[in-house]
């Protein structure tokens, strides 16, 4: 079976079918060898829908992390490594395989693993698997030591990002934000962008209601494939300021449009079902808390969920 892309004509805007052979998806370009055998590119943003084949293994394996089974995932994702050829499915087959981990809670791991594919292509879209820390947590034992060390040796800008983002609530911080600020000068806007949303922890707590306005136009400026970190911390300052529906409707996006993101889309499912609860739409926090409960049942997240389910039937029953 040949691979296909669904192109958009930038002066007619209908769609024009492709097919042929992927080679490559780097720098937000797609490269393809049609099937008479011209090799054309084109921009991400004129692909509408595009598919490819993949190897049994990998397929498994995203049928495994589809239901929850990450250790099996994980095996087959490094079986299907082995047995691709192709450059760009390698990294997309690394940022599964970091997503799976992160999933896991082993997120040394997921960093490591992912910084195989942003190391070879800063502009990918995979950066939405990359475990940046968004919230009050810092990095521990030797995930913290091996932080400091890429801080320190690694040049790269992909690996000084994650390893700032978990050490910018640590005693270091001084010494983190001036290198989140020259990332966030990056030419390239994936890390730019990243960096500027990471900048953003630290207006949380004093952030009023215009700053909130300048990040909510902000994120809609950004890749969407870097938002979900945005929109975490702009819920933060909405709920603070006690707009608790643009509170909801910002932390919803998450597990609505990026559930792969983890621990970002079970907290935010949380953290909107509390505000859908001020607001008395308990129909609608409750299902919020049975995602969390169903599609990230290795959660933290997943404990509260089901007491809060729990405590939502209790009242049922008493009336």
């Amino acid at each position: 079976m040949a691979d296909q892309l669904q192109v958009r004509d930038p002066n007619t805007g209908r769609t024009i079918d492709w097919e042929g052979e992927i080679l490559d998806d780097r720098a937000a370009t797609f490269a393809i060898k049609l099937s008479g055998g011209l090799e054309k590119s084109v921009p991400r943003e004129r692909v509408v829908s595009w598919s490819a084949e993949w190897t049994a293994s990998f397929s498994d394996g995203l049928r495994a992390a589809d239901r929850h089974d990450y250790d099996t995932a994980i095996s087959l994702f490094r079986e299907a490594l082995g047995q691709e050829q192709r450059r760009w499915v390698q990294r997309r087959i690394v940022a599964e395989m970091a997503a799976a981990y992160a999933h896991n809670g082993q997120i040394q791991t997921a960093a490591e693993t992912i910084l195989l594919a942003l190391n070879d292509d800063p502009q990918t879209e995979l950066w939405d698997r990359a475990p940046l820390a968004w919230r009050a947590e810092t990095a521990d034992g030797s995930w913290q030591t091996r932080a400091s060390q890429l801080l320190a040796r690694d040049q790269t800008p992909a690996a000084r990002l994650i390893a700032a983002s978990w050490l910018l609530a640590g005693r270091d911080r001084a010494s983190i934000l001036p290198v989140l600020r020259e990332l966030s000068q990056s030419k390239e806007v994936m890390i730019a962008s990243l960096a500027q949303t990471q900048l953003w922890r630290v207006e949380v707590v004093t952030a009023d209601a215009n700053t909130a306005r300048r990040w909510s136009e902000e994120l809609t400026r950004m890749p969407p494939e870097v938002r979900p970190g945005g929109y975490f911390l702009l819920g933060q300052v909405q709920a603070r300021l006690q707009d608790h529906r643009g509170a909801s409707l910002t932390w919803s996006r998450i597990p609505m449009l990026y559930a792969h993101v983890v621990p970002l889309a079970p907290a935010s499912a949380i953290a909107a079902a509390e505000q859908l609860t001020q607001l008395r739409q308990d129909n609608d926090a409750r299902m919020l808390y049975e995602l969390v409960v169903r599609d990230y049942p290795k959660s933290p997240e997943a404990a509260e969920a089901q007491q809060q389910l729990n405590a939502i039937t209790k009242q049922r029953t008493a009336r």
